[in-house]
């Protein structure tokens, strides 16, 4: 809208720039000029061409701002709007969308790490471990020019080379298990000085993470990376660590933080109420209420999941920092009896259903990822925890004495838990060994994050939990660690004796004697091949396949974004 106005006896011009446009006139709101009429005649008479002028520019400027294919990427396009690059297919379904702001450099970093460096961090992460710290180090050199390289190639797409600079350096640093080869920015890029500020936890300033990383550093940090936590679990989990920060009363240092603080704070739960009005406020005054309502308090079960959902949030701030949890030394609060919380084993039918056509498929038709498919696999036929499978290396899996094996090492829960396992012979016939060939040196299974220390297993525990529930298995006690007591049961049915279901399984023997000397692979695999369930495996080799196909359509859709878009740089 264009009027004119009189301010201290002078009309101006004065125009309202609509919102959509003002990224094009630097972002102002509105255009005011100074008319020198002594009228409203004269003025309006004065302001009518710089209407018409200003029109034609709004114009032109919605013109501009009509989605254009800046790039074609294989069998997708990336599109510019006025205020973001979108990505998506042919058929113009969305993919992703990115701020002009930020372009891809997050995606672009990735690809630099991944073809630069991938290969020289699991060469030391496989090394001696006397040797890992001083493999593990990068030539600065090399790091630097090759970011400025890669800005260059893919200028388009990368608005600000600082945050591309942190991008790639916070890349190598995740990547690093020795602190001491961190690389510091500021000394591998001194001439950027005034790096951009960002909502995104992992591009903070390294000294102000190191002068006091604070409760809320903490959450912004576990909830600003790549964590599997669905929105209602993000909710749930931020109210459990509010309330927590309510008994603190302050927002307190991490490094302030103790055992005795947490132990302290999981006993006050015990007397917190279960529900509060929404009028109570305060984490004392919430206890009161519920004395004075005789309300329900807090389960130990319930308890044990807010210390759980903490200790979580808290994990990487604390692995950055290098210092203790405070709530990873607390256990459980024993709640209800053994025999009504202990796993339940699956009934054959079950078994059948888990393992039926649909394994491995989702409710939208889309097939799992290979970490599903053979570790669930494993779980059953070997009788192992979900997590010594989900932490497995690429070297733990070897030929010994004519046996292929799994050596089982790691974070374990016990002693006993190392020990080797020879690989079931229905892994072997479905391909196991093929994919373990093909794998590229370090942890077996990718896609699967570190949430804690050593813990590998939490997004794909709750994925196989929802297989388990699509099957139509859905008694709470019947989970992805029934898998583990299925299998003892059928050992155990099958005639196998106590010694050997404990050596397989990575159980605690009893008595001394278990303990000395060695045990043949040879008799642990027939042993092994004992165990038999009710299950006709024929049909999941096709599953396998399928699961193959999926992969490879997911790389070849990589691999074309990744020649499309140097084909278009290329071109300009």
């Amino acid at each position: 809208m264009a009027y004119v106005q009189q301010k201290n006896k002078r009309w101006y011009f004065r125009l309202v720039l609509p919102e959509d446009v003002r990224p094009h006139f630097k972002n102002l709101k509105e255009i005011t000029k100074t008319l020198g009429a002594a009228s409203k005649r004269e003025a309006e008479k004065l302001a009518s061409p710089l209407i018409a002028e200003w029109d034609t520019k709004i114009k032109g400027a919605r013109a501009a701002n009509a989605r254009e294919t800046v790039f074609t990427l294989g069998p997708l396009r990336v599109k510019r709007s006025a205020n973001s690059f979108d990505l998506e297919t042919e058929d113009g379904t969305p993919i992703s969308s990115h701020s002009l702001r930020e372009g891809l450099f997050r995606e672009v970093a990735r690809d630099w790490f991944e073809h630069h460096w991938r290969a020289h961090f699991d060469a030391a992460a496989k090394s001696h471990y006397t040797e890992h710290e001083v493999k593990e180090r990068v030539d600065q050199t090399t790091v630097r020019a090759g970011i400025n390289s890669h800005f260059e190639i893919y200028r388009a797409i990368l608005p600000s080379l600082p945050r591309f600079i942190q991008a790639c350096v916070g890349l190598i640093n995740r990547n690093m298990k020795y602190q001491s080869n961190n690389l510091d920015w500021k000394a591998l890029f001194p001439e950027s000085k005034n790096l951009p500020n960002t909502d995104d936890f992992d591009y903070y300033q390294e000294e102000t993470l190191l002068k006091g990383t604070t409760i809320s550093d903490a959450i912004k940090e576990y909830f600003g990376r790549a964590h599997d936590v669905r929105p209602k679990t993000e909710q749930l989990w931020r109210a459990r660590i509010g309330i927590f920060q309510e008994w603190l009363g302050d927002d307190v240092r991490l490094t302030h933080l103790t055992p005795t603080k947490a132990e302290e704070f999981r006993k006050a739960l015990l007397e917190f109420p279960a529900r509060r009005p929404a009028a109570v406020k305060g984490f004392d005054a919430s206890i009161a209420w519920a004395v004075e309502k005789k309300a329900k308090r807090l389960t130990g079960q319930t308890v044990n999941a807010y210390t759980n959902a903490i200790r979580a949030i808290l994990y990487p701030a604390c692995k950055r920092l290098s210092i203790r949890n405070p709530f990873a030394e607390l256990g459980a609060i024993k709640g209800k009896p053994r025999s009504e919380t202990k796993y339940l084993d699956f009934a054959d039918e079950e078994i059948k259903a888990i393992f039926g056509k649909n394994f491995c498929l989702d409710g939208r038709g889309k097939y799992a990822e290979p970490s599903d498919y053979w570790i669930m696999l494993g779980l059953i036929l070997h009788g192992g925890r979900i997590n010594e499978w989900a932490q497995a290396r690429k070297d733990q899996f070897l030929v010994e004495n004519g046996v292929f094996i799994f050596k089982v090492s790691g974070t374990l829960k016990t002693e006993a838990s190392a020990r080797a396992v020879p690989i079931h012979s229905a892994m072997l016939t479905l391909g196991f060994r093929d994919f373990w060939e093909k794998a590229r040196p370090g942890r077996l299974f990718t896609d699967l994050t570190e949430t804690e220390e050593g813990q590998f297993a939490a997004a794909l525990s709750k994925r196989c939990n929802r297989a388990i529930d699509r099957a139509g298995v859905n008694a709470k006690r019947k989970v992805v660690h029934s898998f583990r007591h299925t299998w003892i049961t059928k050992a155990r049915d099958a005639d196998v004796e106590k010694q050997w279901t404990d050596i397989i399984a990575g159980h605690e023997t009893e008595g001394q004697g278990p303990k000395y000397g060695s045990y043949s692979l040879r008799m642990a695999k027939e042993k092994l091949e004992r165990v038999r369930f009710d299950l006709d495996m024929t049909h999941l080799a096709e599953v396998w396949q399928n699961i193959q196909l999926a992969q490879k359509r997911t790389a070849r859709l990589k691999n074309a974004i990744k020649r499309g878009v140097a084909g278009a740089l290329a071109d300009r």
